[in-house]
């Protein structure tokens, strides 16, 4: 989906959806098990543009039957 020598799917998004000036990421989910149970990890972001979006990593635990978010951490600003 990213154009040769591009570092954005921006331009190749823009064709089949004219106007679209952003767009969100989300990873799939990496799993750990520590000695509390069951953490869970999810890196997400929002782009814009080369000079505007920012990622983030949220870190959950599984207690009692649900997820709980335990904090979330910036990974990339711009």
């Amino acid at each position: 989906m990213v154009r040769e020598r591009s570092h954005t799917p921006l331009p190749c998004l823009q064709e089949p959806y004219p106007g679209m000036a952003s767009w969100m990421s989300l990873e799939m989910p990496l799993y750990r098990r520590d000695a509390q149970g069951v953490m869970a990890t999810v890196d997400y972001g929002v782009h814009c543009g080369g000079h505007c979006g920012g990622g983030f990593r949220s870190t959950l635990r599984f207690e009692r039957g649900a997820w709980r978010l335990i904090r979330i951490d910036p990974t990339s600003l711009s």
